[in-house]
């Protein structure tokens, strides 16, 4: 479910929760011929639109100061809003998007609302790290590393 975000607005302010953050990249489908035993047909081939838009991601150095909002662990991105719209349509079925791991307002003081509800709903996008005090019940001993003496 991805909503229409834009409104008339020429940004939009996106949140992203992954670590390492995201290009996006926009695509055409052209048809290019293809030889086959019977002679050539059109196809269609995915051909690149555009320059690719990296989004922020969440993981900074220890001790790091982040050169960009990141309320509720979401980093922040302002990218063009006909750019977020088209890659949302043509990635309309993307987990990403559908778990609200990424999500974008026109506004940013919405952006900032909806990760500081979300994180307070501690929504996960599956790669924050293991807990050695409470590790996950998935079949396998995770034990906490001792220091050497």
């Amino acid at each position: 479910m991805v909503e229409r975000v834009s409104r008339g607005a020429t940004t939009v302010t996106v949140a992203c929760k992954l670590p390492a953050g995201l290009w996006l990249q926009l695509w055409d489908m052209v048809d290019v011929p293809e030889g086959s035993p019977t002679g050539t047909r059109n196809i269609k081939k995915a051909q690149k639109k555009g320059a690719p838009i990296k989004l922020n991601g969440c993981a900074l150095p220890f001790g790091a100061v982040p050169e960009f909002p990141m309320p509720g662990g979401y980093a922040l991105t302002t990218i063009p809003a006909d750019f977020w719209e088209e890659w949302c349509r043509q990635n309309a079925d993307s987990d990403i998007l559908a778990n609200r791991i990424i999500f974008a307002h026109a506004s940013p003081t919405d952006t900032e609302a909806q990760a500081r509800e979300q994180a307070r709903n501690k929504v996960k996008s599956g790669f924050e790290p293991i807990d050695p005090r409470n590790p996950p019940k998935v079949g396998m001993k995770i034990t906490p590393a001792t220091t050497a003496a």
